[in-house]
């Protein structure tokens, strides 16, 4: 049988004679064998495709919601079954002759393909093809069958699966979080089917494949640029060109011996025509046209299996261009390359796509090396070097239902918190979608990606499959400019024995195929860390000041609770929340229980010890433990990005762990799984502001009488103006009641990070066993350009000299308060806020709705935490700020938006809270009619 394995990726044309989408409907069964004939299979079900098999037995009726309550273990059988899918799709007659690139971009994970009961071959891996030329196959002008045959990664060997591969045994290059993975998810599912496009591209002998533009530098106001592609001409089986790990012992290597004459055809020549637009206005900035003469490869003298098309390369330079910068430091501006083959004055081929001028490098930090091993992580783009503001990513869905709309939401959140990197994580990831890089390329959002390895050794990957996925996909991405940094996976060691083949194999080929990009073996490695310790956040100010990098680290807490009574049964709601490690929550709390990821000892005590400053655990209702883990988990984030800011640039960048939870879940996260950003994602937003002030606490928990350091930091990424700026520091004591202020000038000619005055400040007695607060403000008149509020937490137990100097002598777990004190309720008993909201606009366009909030507090007290909720299901919603402290007689104006995509009442609710304020509930109309407070 036909090994359709290959790497040679076939671009989308967007002309409708030369590309035929097959997406949409399709027929679908499962059967519990294979079969060698698909033509007397009884089609079943329809589905939409792309899709994957669990979410088409939903959509069908078959099974009920995967994700509600424990559904999920109802879908347990289907990894078990061999699925097949029909379409029925007609070809025009004018698209006879042409060649007929049959491409599938995402199968998972074995599968055979038929074409009008022809039985094309067999094709492995999940991560792009196969693609296969049919054009002696389909029949212009009638109705073709097409059949796809998807089985499991683990089929046939279901007992003895391991999604860890810690053996090695396993040969299929799946993520271990996609595929039932019994530890970090609820282990149920394993991705099956057609969960990528699928499409026909009919193209003429003569094209172009897989071109390639690069920015080789950048000097004074001009660009230089670099572009090569392939021209096919119809001489060569371009699907068919061999690799290089075939040919025996050195038959590849050695193809040059017999000769390279560079032979040309007589008379036989092509057209290329390059120009470069700018995306938006059209406006051409480059234009070249040339006449290429095409190779007679018989005559060239190369050994013939070993030929390959044609390459063409051109150098050329744009005047004064407008550069592509990451999120905060520029626009990401954004040109269109059209390259158009003309073959006997006929129009052969044209291939269009959108290309960023940028350079990006990296350089040593400013710290010392401390292994022969060192990697560089200083990001320089465009020549200037910057603290680089990144995040974990994993997959949007975990049953990877990944449509372009629910990209725009989760990106623009991204955006908006000032997200300059996303690392797509090969633990759960996948190469990412079109629509995912084309939304980066716009929002100025570069992307560290991962290939395949994670967390596991790999000696039985079969290389050439390993070869083929790594090359479509490079194929299919290296000309977007948000693309950044290429990483062998997550985790793993690529040094060791039972990886270094498929090391090898990852590393070669995109320094062949993508060289201008620089390459990390893995992460954690060479100066880059992964942090999970518990322990005060502050930690990182101490322990981690010679950390070039900062590559993952977060805390576990709740998704929100809006969230969570979509997909839980009312009874399990109403239910008394069981302590979550008791053997008893399992039983008492099935549904809750099969929405935790990592519910293992050394993940849920320590957010459970973390929640336990806020509120009282024991008997704790599931709302206020989900407010609880959320607070808790805001100040690690902010603390945590404040120290490595503030210890740029010996430490270059950090990327939290998670930004977004594929499916709704208990574990680290800044998005919930349904897309609704939790409270550390203010916190990340707030500390990734291109100006914030740090008080840079050396702990968060002290002792009564203690005397403590408050040094002051501004960090300012972009040079601002200082002019009429003041600087402050507000102590509030527990009862919210500022005891102390200091206020001074910011000096002008402020550099990136200054350090201003350091108090000093000696705790109180009869604060024991209490929180109390801490405030730095920047501001210019009244106007606050940046705040950072704390709530250290002054402990009698500290006061304890021996058992002090113990505790913080290394970093311990967090301290947790069985007896309090809890925040929360300290909060309620100090004297009310008085919030004021009024809704100044309500706009609407499109799935969104644009709210404009103007909040007063008309109180003496602060009004803490402020919290802008919209109430309704179906609808996610971001804030311009949340969960922050509004000051007495303070008002501030709040953007809030709203997703609406599935909601169709014609009203909203907006409830914005404090502990130490009564709740005030807005009622609003959608545009045209009144809201009523």
């Amino acid at each position: 049988m036909a090994q359709l394995n290959h790497p040679y990726f076939i671009e989308p044309r967007r002309t409708p004679d030369c590309h035929l989408d097959l997406d949409g409907q399709w027929d679908y069964s499962g059967l519990d064998e294979a079969v060698d004939d698909p033509a007397d299979i009884a089609w079943t079900w329809q589905t939409q495709v792309p899709n994957s098999i669990y979410w088409s037995l939903h959509e069908s009726g078959v099974l009920p919601h995967p994700y509600h309550g424990c559904n999920s273990k109802q879908y347990h059988w289907v990894d078990e079954k061999v699925w097949y899918y029909r379409k029925i799709f007609p070809v025009n007659r004018e698209q006879a002759g042409k060649q007929a690139f049959l491409c599938f971009d995402g199968i998972a994970y074995y599968a055979r393909v038929w074409l009008n009961g022809q039985l094309l071959g067999e094709h492995e891996g999940m991560f792009g093809g196969p693609v296969v030329e049919v054009g002696r196959w389909l029949l212009p002008g009638q109705d073709n069958e097409l059949i796809v045959e998807a089985k499991a990664c683990n089929f046939g060997r279901k007992s003895s699966w391991d999604p860890w591969n810690r053996a090695g045994e396993n040969r299929e290059i799946v993520p271990w979080n996609l595929s039932r993975d019994n530890r970090t998810s609820n282990g149920d599912f394993i991705v099956i089917g057609l969960w990528r496009s699928v499409r026909i591209e009919f193209l003429a002998p003569c094209h172009i494949s897989r071109p390639y533009l690069t920015t080789r530098s950048l000097s004074g106001d001009e660009a230089q640029l670099h572009l090569q592609l392939q021209i096919a001409d119809g001489s060569i089986d371009e699907l068919g060109v061999k690799q290089d790990y075939a040919g025996g012992m050195y038959g590849y290597t050695r193809a040059f011996d017999q000769g390279l004459t560079g032979a040309v055809k007589p008379d036989e020549h092509v057209v290329l025509q390059v120009k470069v637009l700018e995306k938006v206005s059209g406006h051409p900035v480059f234009s070249h046209e040339e006449t290429i003469d095409l190779l007679d490869h018989a005559a060239s003298g190369i050994t013939p299996d070993f030929a390959e098309l044609q390459f063409y390369q051109l150098p050329f330079s744009i005047r004064s261009p407008s550069l592509w910068y990451p999120n905060g430091l520029g626009e990401p501006f954004l040109y269109t390359i059209e390259l158009s083959l003309i073959k006997d004055q006929k129009l052969c081929d044209r291939q269009q796509f959108d290309f960023g001028i940028r350079t990006l490098k990296l350089v040593p930090s400013a710290g010392q090396q401390y292994r022969v091993r060192w990697d560089t992580f200083q990001f320089v783009i465009n020549d200037q070097p910057f603290f680089l503001k990144g995040m974990n990513w994993m997959p949007l869905d975990y049953l990877l239902k990944l449509p372009a709309d629910r990209y725009r939401w989760a990106l623009e959140l991204a955006r908006d918190a000032g997200i300059q990197l996303l690392r797509v994580w090969s633990g759960g990831g996948i190469p990412e979608s079109d629509d995912f890089y084309q939304l980066c390329d716009q929002y100025g959002l570069m992307v560290w990606q991962d290939s395949f390895i994670a967390n596991m050794e790999t000696p039985n990957w079969p290389q050439d499959i390993l070869q083929a996925q790594v090359c479509l996909n490079l194929y299919r991405t290296r000309n977007h400019p948000s693309l950044a940094v290429h990483c062998g996976g997550n985790e793993f060691n690529p040094y060791a024995f039972g990886n270094a083949a498929s090391m090898f194999v990852i590393e070669r080929n995109i320094a062949d195929l993508d060289p201008a990009r620089p390459f990390f073996r893995t992460t954690a490695d060479r100066g880059s860390a992964h942090i999970y310790r518990d322990m005060e956040p502050t930690w990182y100010r101490h322990q981690y000041r010679q950390l070039p990098f900062l590559a993952e680290s977060g805390i576990h807490s709740f998704p929100n609770y809006k969230s969570l009574r979509q997909l839980l049964s009312q009874e399990e709601l109403a239910k008394p929340l069981a302590d979550l490690f008791d053997a008893q929550f399992s039983l008492e709390n099935p549904e809750l229980r099969n929405h935790f990821t990592e519910y293992v000892p050394e993940r849920v005590p320590r957010m459970l010890a973390r929640a336990s400053h806020i509120s009282k655990i024991k008997g704790i209702s599931l709302p206020d433990l989900i407010e609880a883990t959320q607070i808790a988990s805001y100040e690690f984030y902010q603390i945590m990005i404040q120290a490595m800011r503030t210890n740029y640039p010996v430490t270059c960048g950090i990327m939290p762990w998670v930004f977004k939870r594929a499916w709704t879940t208990v574990g680290i996260q800044l998005v919930d799984g349904l897309g609704d950003p939790i409270a550390p994602f203010y916190a990340v937003k707030n500390a990734y502001r291109p100006q914030i002030v740090v008080v840079g606490f050396d702990h968060m928990s002290v002792a009564p009488g203690e005397i403590i350091r408050l040094p002051v930091t501004l960090i300012d990424d972009g040079q601002n103006d200082y002019n009429g700026v003041t600087m402050s520091l507000m102590i509030m004591d527990p009862e919210l009641r500022p005891v102390d202020r200091y206020e001074w000038p910011v000096q002008t000619g402020v550099s990136s990070q200054t350090s201003w005055l350091d108090v000093s400040m000696t705790i109180p007695e009869h604060y024991a066993n209490r929180f109390f607060f801490v405030m730095a403000l920047l501001q210019k008149d009244d106007t606050v350009l940046a705040r950072s509020f704390y709530w250290p937490r002054c402990l009698a137990c500290l006061a304890d000299e021996p058992f002090r100097t113990q505790y913080r002598s290394q970093p311990n777990p967090n301290l947790s308060h069985d007896q309090g004190p809890w925040l929360k309720e300290q909060l309620q008993a100090v004297p009310q806020a008085d919030l004021g909201v009024a809704v100044a606009s309500a706009t609407e366009t499109e799935d969104r709705m644009h709210l404009t909030l103007l909040l007063e507090n008309r109180a003496d007290t602060p009004a803490f935490p402020v919290r802008i909720d919209i109430d309704e299901d179906k609808t996610l919603s971001y804030a311009e700020d949340n969960y922050f402290c509004l000051m007495p007689g303070e008002t501030r104006r709040i953007e809030v938006t709203v997703d609406t995509t599935g909601y169709d009442s014609s009203s909203l609710t907006l409830t914005v809270t404090a502990w130490n304020s009564r709740p005030v509930i807005c009622n609003i109309d959608r545009p045209g009619t009144r809201s009523k407070t």
